[in-house]
């Protein structure tokens, strides 16, 4: 057995050797009943110091005694802290164990390091170096941890997590630097260490000189919003569990600015329902423009349907014509479900216009296709009527559709013609049957022919057309449910026509009228001889 009496008398421990093998472990287990580092203690064999790195082999009764710090002079201070910026582990050895306080400070020392700090230590020396042994071997002598020295710390997430072990403060610098980097499980830790979750973050800028006075200007972020930005779900979780504050705008704009930006959907999506503002992003910007802007449909939708302005840009432009303009086609058409206004602003600052001249065909046939975009009962009334009637009057005859679709073709700037232009190239065009060709109409705008094509082209763009086993049925019950309609309403024109004629025939029989040869499609004035 190993047995340890202090000076005066007292049996301090008895362990078992093979628990300890050198000197060195035997005093940080003693630390455990006195609080002091192995720094400051002596252990006595027959009245001789061993020294730390003695091998413990065989039981032995040993003294400890406990020093306190040596005095230290101006240039000694300054001699550790040049060596644990150097880091010479073994000098830095060799001092600590005078014992010297590696707590003492040099004030007024910025030369010694570059961070602006009001004092120099050892320490603080070590942490701005990133150099994580020193820093261990500074801890094990008791060096005390500042927020000063956390935030010197707080990008090297490896000495962030060494100075927690050691109990060092949580700071919002640390916990910011963590929620950039992801690392859950050490934002959890500076969470319950203390730290502070709505920090703001500042880019520090100093004058020449070494100035200690940092020039700040508007924060830049949040813990909350860089993890947004860098896609950290977990984190985003773990702050607002936290209380972190949602709201806040920094210059990167308010955490759901930058999820939005970054399109994280799920993130989006927690932060709305953690009562995250769907209206205000930045000064300038709402969180639906920079969706629409960077193409993000799925956020857009999210926005939308947490009631989002669909209107509200950044008082120039709005959400539509940032996503037309740059071809993000899956967004224009979630903006155009939720009611966009593709007729606001000037000629030249329509979405149309703008995806026009940036030469994204697929969007300008979705905008000019929107009059058609509508599923409701009335505007898809209006494509099967004249559809269903016109393939009953040409008996289904392609070739007599393709001549009218030309004709029709002429006067194609107008309404009418518009859609009857399109229901024609859908009926000539590879229709094996009218419920095809009812298909093609009344399918997704974003591939409707476009109204402009020119004759040469109409039938490779109409080749292309998707088609589905349930649009097809739906299709055909149309169209058979239009014939049927329309011999219905021709048998009731018929018979009343029939029941009416010979009464009119009757009542203006002698007057002069014209009769209606069913023989010759001619008038044939009354008077004369037939």
């Amino acid at each position: 057995m190993l047995r340890v009496w202090t000076v005066s008398g007292e049996e301090l421990a008895a362990l078992p050797v093979e628990e300890q093998s050198d000197v060195r472990s035997l005093k940080r287990h003693l630390q455990q009943f006195h609080g002091l580092p192995r720094f400051r203690q002596r252990l006595l064999c027959n009245g001789s110091s061993l020294d730390d790195d003695a091998r413990l082999v065989a039981p032995v009764d040993l003294q400890i005694v406990l020093l306190p710090f040596c005095h230290s002079a101006q240039e000694q201070v300054e001699e550790l802290i040049d060596l644990a910026k150097r880091g010479s582990l073994l000098q830095v050895e060799e001092v600590l164990q005078r014992p010297q306080d590696p707590n003492l400070a040099v004030p007024n020392a910025c030369w010694f390091l570059q961070s602006p700090c009001d004092s120099a230590n050892p320490l603080l020396a070590a942490v701005e170096n990133g150099d994580v042994p020193m820093v261990s071997l500074l801890l094990e002598a008791r060096a005390s941890v500042t927020e000063e020295i956390a935030d010197v710390a707080a990008s090297d997430l490896q000495l962030v997590s060494v100075l927690l072990d050691a109990g060092g403060p949580g700071t919002g610098r640390c916990l910011y630097h963590a929620s950039s980097q992801g690392r859950v499980e050490l934002v959890r830790r500076l969470l319950e260490a203390g730290a502070d979750e709505s920090y703001l973050h500042f880019e520090e800028t100093r004058f020449k000189f070494h100035s200690t006075s940092p020039r700040r200007s508007q924060p830049v972020g949040t813990p909350l919003s860089v993890a947004s930005g860098q896609r950290h779900l977990e984190v985003v979780q773990l702050l607002l569990e936290a209380g972190a504050d949602q709201h806040e705008a920094t210059l990167a704009g308010t955490p759901l600015y930058v999820a939005c930006s970054a399109g994280h959907t799920q993130i989006v999506q927690l932060l709305l329902e953690a009562g995250a503002d769907e209206h205000f992003g930045t000064e300038t910007e709402t969180p639906l423009y920079v969706t629409s802007l960077k193409g993000h449909a799925e956020a857009a939708r999210c926005l939308l349907n947490s009631s989002a302005d669909v209107n509200t840009g950044n008082g120039k432009e709005t959400p539509l014509y940032a996503a037309a303009s740059r071809g993000h086609v899956e967004t224009v058409h979630v903006l155009l479900q939720a009611g966009a206004d593709r007729h606001r602003g000037r000629v030249a600052d329509m979405p149309l216009h703008a995806a026009k001249c940036n030469g994204h065909t697929e969007v300008v046939h979705l905008l000019q296709g929107t009059w058609q975009a509508a599923i409701s009962f009335q505007k898809l009334f209006r494509v099967m009527m004249p559809l269903t009637v016109c393939a009953v009057i040409l008996g289904v005859r392609w070739p007599s559709a393709w001549k009218l679709a030309r004709a029709v073709f002429r006067h194609r700037q107008s309404w009418i013609g518009r859609m009857w232009t399109r229901m024609l190239l859908n009926l000539s065009i590879k229709a094996e049957s009218a419920a095809e060709a009812l298909e093609k109409t009344i399918r997704d705008p974003a591939r409707q022919p476009h109204i402009n094509l020119t004759s040469s082209n109409m039938a490779s763009r109409c080749d292309d057309v998707p088609t589905t086993t349930a649009g097809r049925l739906v299709a055909i019950c149309t169209f058979y449910a239009g014939v049927v309609l329309v011999a219905i309403m021709l048998t009731i024109v018929g018979g009343a026509f029939a029941a009416h004629y010979p009464k009119w025939i009757k009542n203006n029989k002698g007057k002069d009228t014209g009769a209606v040869s069913f023989r010759k499609s001619t008038v044939i004035p009354s008077g004369e001889n037939r």
